[in-house]
């Protein structure tokens, strides 16, 4: 991927290298960076996500309320990566599996503006089914992610 590229380069000649765990500190070692220049951060996500995990319960209750859905019986997808958006052929694939998907369980998709424009510039944003819902609040779609079908979190960042 383009990001673990740039994070290969970015480690090669940075002066220190933050790692959110032991493991990616042990990583980086392994991949020859000396010790002296590795310092475990901690997963600012994480950190944030716990800070507003009240909040996010409130507004993910209040979102599944408006869209009738009950807790576990959805699955929430997010599509961002550059790979994904960029690639007419491969969003116009995610667009059509979604499709399926909606037709036996609703899909809350927390679009990103960029993806929400690509999607209109393919004229993709008009194929979804009315079961696919998009919402744009994010402390909404936090609190979602843990109230999805079990294993039907299609994103990295939600599955942390």
């Amino acid at each position: 991927m383009p990001e673990e590229i740039n994070r290969i380069v970015a480690d090669a000649v940075a002066h220190l290298c933050f790692a959110f765990t032991v493991l990616a500190a042990v990583n980086l070692m392994h991949e020859g960076v000396p010790t002296s220049r590795i310092r475990i951060t901690g997963n600012t996500i994480v950190d944030v996500v716990r800070s507003y995990r009240d909040i996010a319960a409130e507004e993910g209750e209040k979102m599944l309320k408006e869209l009738g859905l009950q807790p576990h019986s959805y699955v929430l997808v997010t599509i961002h990566r550059q790979d994904n958006t960029d690639n007419p052929e491969r969003l116009q694939s995610l667009v059509n599996a979604l499709a399926k998907i909606s037709r036996r369980v609703p899909v809350i998709f927390p679009a990103h503006p960029r993806t929400v424009n690509r999607l209109r510039g393919l004229d993709l944003l008009e194929s979804q089914s009315e079961r696919t819902q998009l919402p744009s609040a994010t402390l909404g779609a936090l609190r979602s992610s843990s109230t999805a079908l079990p294993g039907a979190i299609l994103s990295g960042a939600c599955a942390r």
